[in-house]
C-alpha cells in the first residue's frame, strides 16, 4: 500500500531539524513488513526517514539499535539516512498497534526533490 508521495520542496520545514509525518497506520494484525523508499534528492544533501511505533497513538517510540559492551547495553535512536538517489528497503518487525513514518530533507530541496513511500505488511 502506498502511504505517501510528495515533492519535498512543498513540505515545510525541509532543511530544518523537524520531521514531517508522511503517514500513520494501524498495524495491530501484522507481524512484519517493509517500507520501500524511492528517493530523488535533487539539491538535497540527504533524506532521513524515522519510523515510530505506538500502542495508544499518543506515546510514540522510535526504532533503536543496541550496542552491548558488558555490563552495559546502550540504546540509540535510529533514523534511516539516504545520501543518494535510489530505491531503498527498510525491514520491520511489528509488535505494536500503530506505526508512524516521518521524513526530513537535509539541505535545500528543489523541483526535482521527491520521495515515494510504500509499505508492505505481512500477517502475524
Amino acid at each position: 500500500m502506498a502511504i505517501a508521495h510528495f515533492p519535498l520542496d512543498e513540505i515545510a520545514p525541509v532543511g530544518t531539524a523537524q520531521f514531517v509525518v508522511a503517514g500513520e497506520l494501524d498495524i495491530g494484525h501484522f507481524g512484519s513488513g517493509a517500507i520501500y523508499v524511492d528517493v530523488t534528492l535533487g539539491d538535497l544533501d540527504a533524506l532521513q526517514v524515522k519510523v515510530e511505533f505506538s500502542n495508544d497513538g499518543v506515546t510514540w517510540r522510535g526504532v533503536t539499535s543496541m550496542d552491548v559492551t558488558p555490563p552495559n547495553a546502550t540504546l540509540s535512536a535510529v533514523n534511516y539516512r539516504m545520501e543518494e538517489d535510489g530505491n531503498f528497503r527498510i525491514e520491520l518487525d511489528l509488535a505494536d498497534e500503530k506505526m508512524r513514518v516521518s521524513v526530513l530533507g537535509v539541505g535545500e530541496a528543489n523541483d526535482d526533490s521527491s520521495v515515494d513511500l510504500h509499505i508492505s505488511l505481512l500477517p502475524a
